[in-house]
């Protein structure tokens, strides 16, 4: 059997493919296990059933190199609308040790505050004065609390406050 590039998966449905790439990832679901095969040209989602499969897996570190054989799937829910199923699986190589950086780090989508945003202006020449036009009442409030705040900035003598000494 041909070799196929995890890309062509979505023109082969239905049919029995070969790929060869490296373990990216093995995600553990109560019932069924996903095996993230990466090769030259993209990601594969492999289904693993087989419970003897998924503890072989599990023991290979990340970039180990693998061989799975089996059927392409269309499913809407799979990273790229295909995924293999009935994979046989062979290991070319074995990593010896996981990567010393991670190759998998989800990304938060959660919309947290961030620190900046409780902190008040500390420059007290905003550039409404460089450019000589009055300032909006947002701006002017916050000029007028710097300068309470740090009584140099009301001179321009100083543009942040300085550091406490010790």
């Amino acid at each position: 059997m041909e070799r196929t590039w995890t890309t062509e998966l979505p023109q082969r449905c239905g049919e029995r493919v070969l790929l060869k790439g490296w373990l990216h990832r093995l995600r553990r679901l109560s019932g069924v296990s996903f095996l993230v095969l990466r090769d030259a040209r993209g990601l594969a989602q492999v289904v693993v059933d087989d419970p003897q499969l998924v503890t072989s897996l599990s023991r290979l570190h990340n970039e180990s190199v693998l061989e799975v054989e089996g059927t392409v799937l269309a499913e809407a829910q799979a990273p790229a609308g295909v995924e293999v199923r009935q994979p046989t699986v062979s290991v070319i190589a074995a990593a010896a040790a996981a990567p010393p950086v991670d190759l998998f780090r989800p990304t938060l989508r959660a919309q947290l505050p961030t620190a900046a945003a409780r902190h008040r202006q500390v420059s007290c020449t905003p550039c409404w004065r460089a450019s000589r036009r009055p300032p909006t009442p947002a701006a002017a409030a916050a000029c007028r609390a710097n300068n309470q705040a740090f009584p140099a900035c009301r001179a321009g003598t100083a543009r942040t406050p300085a550091p406490p000494r010790r």
